[in-house]
């Protein structure tokens, strides 16, 4: 039945089953459901994954890395849209794989980034993204 439907209905019907804006509460559930969804089928997968991928909340530097990592090898980096950076320690390796989404997430529209005040992150590596500037009026 879903194979004749056009991808593009079949992506709606997928984001009608998901949140729309990103919430803390409802992120887990979110991306649960995302993840039900590409084990329905090859299509849905192909489908949900980029969906998957488009609002991204990371706890860890490892987490980080992974992302990526998995971003650069699956070339996933123009379906970010929102990454959400928590209690990220600055390492090389961080500042690396930040570097890494500033260079490659042409669709990246919002990066935040949450540290504790004692902790210092390295953010020339964001130097690299777009300034879009409003005028000054």
């Amino acid at each position: 039945m879903f194979n004749r439907l056009p991808p593009e209905l079949v992506r709606q019907i997928i984001e009608s089953a998901i949140p729309f804006n990103f919430d803390i509460y409802t992120y887990d559930d979110r991306q649960a459901t995302l993840r039900a969804i590409c084990l329905v089928s090859r299509r849905f997968a192909q489908i949900a994954q980029p969906i998957l991928f488009e609002v991204v909340w990371i706890k860890s530097s490892n987490k980080l890395e992974v992302l990526f990592g998995l971003v650069e090898a699956k070339r996933w980096a123009s379906t970010l849209r929102e990454v959400f950076l928590e209690g990220v320690n600055p390492t090389i390796r961080t500042s690396n794989s930040l570097n890494g989404l500033a260079r490659h997430g042409q669709g990246l529209r919002a990066l935040v980034l949450h540290q504790p005040h004692d902790r210092a992150l390295d953010l020339l590596p964001l130097q690299v993204l777009p300034s879009k500037h409003p005028p000054f009026l």
